[in-house]
């Protein structure tokens, strides 16, 4: 059939004179003949016109704004001037597949009920390839139709990818210019409410995201998403989705270091405000003491180096005679004592505080003399204060903050000693006493290992590793499905919402050699028979896989005590827990791993190296247990 319908193509741009060519020339190799290519240029001072009108001349064409629109009023410019029936959009920096319009005309011209098709994007940062949107692994019957109730929560469409009927692009108001990122985002929510949308399988457009890309302005997408959230609240009220975009919201924010920021623009939503329970859980949100004491603390050891500097700059001047003394000083000098009260507090150093207590003579400091011994006692618990920030300050490798981890909880050692536990107060491998929590992201050490782990397992080139948890932990849940060359599931017998229900100990509906990555982390405890759910996860492990498994263990304890069948009590003094039915020894473990057939490798601070755990807090007993067919890992 002839190509007969016109396809307009808007391309708005400004100041991408050196990557223009490529976005132009790939929509002027489409296999779909009738189209016309609009460019809008919104201000552009690089010489972007003339470069074009020079390569490209009539086969496109070339209009500027009067006054800078932004992309999205670019974009409606377009439209406005279109003449062609269907519209596409492309940016001024990315890449089609020659054959994306004619693939997606196809579909609009035989479903007529469909009113916009999109395709994936493969996005890439300069030349290095980050993801495929959406997931490949995602159905595809879920990418297309009826896609409101999935959009209001995740984006899903981009603007390069998207061919839509031109009056069904009008009738929805087209793309809103007050906003200032993730406007294809609020665009693809409005056109799913009234229309359906289809979607055009492999990939037809390649986006690079340069320095310059609107996507990096974060706060403005957290704005966006706030003007979603109270544009569709009834929506997201009936849905029972209320409390789920806000944990969105936030969670985006946080990671960017912001959360306060969304947390007070979503106290600005008219409906949050007059809600008294949600306000009431937004502040409970936006007041994490943990966070805000370790912020304290990370500011701390600047503060206290500029207190440092210029008492030490003070004392070689009055040394020097290069100012006088007066009472002046001596009083500052006593401000000076104060405000490091705080600090002392804050990091626990109550010794320290009541030492600097008798450095405050209550006749003042009266003479030269005085003042400079006063000083030199003060820098002496600067550096105190200092030498504790350098000892006890860290590094979180999940959420990349400076920290102070939050030790072990007392009530953890409380309820083992109250159950009659003997080894309530032991060293277990893998549960610091000291650094056992992030204050930050809240992850115990166990998971940032596990992390800090996985983040050197890597596909290569476009390959996805199929990775299960077993009892799924959130924060290791949260960081797979993070990574595009994940392909992640999880089960449990008992919890909802895992991929697939399913006893540890036979797993029959999973094929041998399935996956890359197992994660089993604090589960075989539970179990009746724990050799045979270990020959599990030997059967299903493929021959080059990892599996990482984790049992409490504790220090120096070389044999297994076990017992099916025992009472909650027993378990609590027997195995540290009501619902454990053994306590395993080191060799005694490794031994049952290798009866199953596994290589086990005992990961430590030689492996991941003794600067990583220095600075992300981990100590001799941080042993991570990876279990392997036919490899050691080196």
């Amino acid at each position: 059939m002839k190509n007969k319908l016109l396809v307009s193509v808007i391309i708005p741009t400004y100041n991408r004179k050196e990557t223009i060519s490529r976005s132009i020339q790939s929509v002027l190799n489409q296999t779909y003949e009738n189209i016309e290519v609009i460019i809008v240029d919104d201000g552009s001072t690089d010489g972007t016109k003339e470069y074009v009108l020079e390569k490209y001349g009539d086969a496109v064409v070339y209009v500027e704004n009067q006054r800078k629109k932004g992309p999205s009023g670019a974009r409606n410019y377009g439209v406005q001037i279109a003449n062609g029936e269907y519209i596409a959009f492309q940016d001024s920096d990315d890449e089609w597949n020659e054959k994306k319009l004619e693939k997606q005309m196809e579909i609009l011209l035989t479903n007529t009920d469909i009113k916009m098709v999109y395709c994936e994007i493969k996005r890439y940062r300069e030349e290095e390839f980050i993801d495929t949107r959406p997931d490949p692994q995602m159905p595809v019957e879920q990418k297309q139709g009826n896609l409101f109730s999935y959009l209001i929560l995740q984006p899903l469409i981009g603007t390069p990818t998207m061919l839509v009927e031109k009056e069904a692009f009008t009738s929805v108001g087209g793309f809103e210019e007050t906003l200032g990122s993730l406007v294809d985002y609020e665009f693809s929510i409005r056109f799913s409410h009234e229309f359906l949308i289809g979607f055009a399988e492999d990939t037809y457009v390649k986006v690079y995201n340069s320095e310059g890309s609107v996507c990096k302005r974060w706060k403005e997408a957290a704005k966006t998403r706030i003007h979603i959230f109270q544009k569709w609240y009834a929506e997201y009220e009936s849905l029972n989705l209320l409390r789920e975009m806000v944990a969105l919201i936030i969670y985006a924010a946080g990671c960017y270091g912001d959360r306060k920021f969304a947390i007070e623009e979503l106290k600005k939503v008219r409906q949050i405000s007059e809600s008294q329970e949600l306000y009431s859980e937004l502040e409970n949100w936006e007041f994490d003491k943990e966070s805000a004491d370790n912020k304290f603390k990370v500011e701390g050891k600047e503060k206290i180096i500029h207190i440092k500097d210029t008492i030490d700059r003070l004392y070689h001047k009055l040394e020097k005679c290069e100012i006088p003394w007066n009472a002046n000083i001596g009083e500052a000098l006593y401000s000076v004592i104060e405000s490091l009260k705080d600090y002392t507090e804050i990091y626990g150093l109550d010794q320290l505080w009541e030492s600097m207590k008798q450095m405050m003579n209550v006749d003042g400091v009266k003479n030269l003399a005085d003042g400079l011994v006063l000083i030199q006692e003060i820098l002496k618990v600067c550096d105190a204060i200092l030498a504790y920030v350098e000892e006890h300050m860290h590094w979180c490798n999940v959420c990349k903050n400076d920290v102070f981890f939050l030790p072990i909880p007392p009530e953890h050692e409380k309820l083992r000693r109250q159950n009659g536990f003997i080894y309530w107060n032991a060293e277990f491998q893998l549960e610091s006493k000291d650094n056992y929590t992030c204050p930050v992201c809240k992850l115990k050490d166990r998971e940032r290992l596990i992390i800090a782990f996985l983040e050197m397992i890597q596909a290569e080139n476009e390959e996805r590793l199929r990775m299960l948890q077993v009892a799924p932990a959130p924060a290791i849940e949260n960081y797979a499905l993070g990574r595009t060359d994940i392909s992640y599931e999880s089960t449990d017998l008992l919890m909802p919402d895992v991929t697939f229900q399913a006893d540890l100990q036979n797993m029959s509906m999973v094929e041998d050699e399935t996956y890359d990555i197992i994660v089993c982390a604090h589960v075989l405890e539970h179990v009746e028979d724990d050799i045979q759910a270990m020959h599990e996860l030997y059967r299903i492990l493929k021959p080059e896989g990892v599996c990482l498994v984790l049992v409490p263990l504790i220090v120096g304890r070389m044999d297994t005590d076990e017992q099916w069948g025992c009472t909650a009590a027993e378990n609590w003094r027997r195995f540290g827990q009501g619902d454990r039915c053994r306590l395993y020894g080191k060799e005694d473990f490794i031994k049952r791993l290798d009866k199953a057939g596994f290589h086990v490798n005992e990961l430590g601070k030689e492996w991941f190296g003794e600067e990583f755990y220095q600075k992300c807090g981990f100590d001799e007993y941080s042993i991570l247990y990876v279990a392997t067919k036919e490899m050691e890992l080196i």
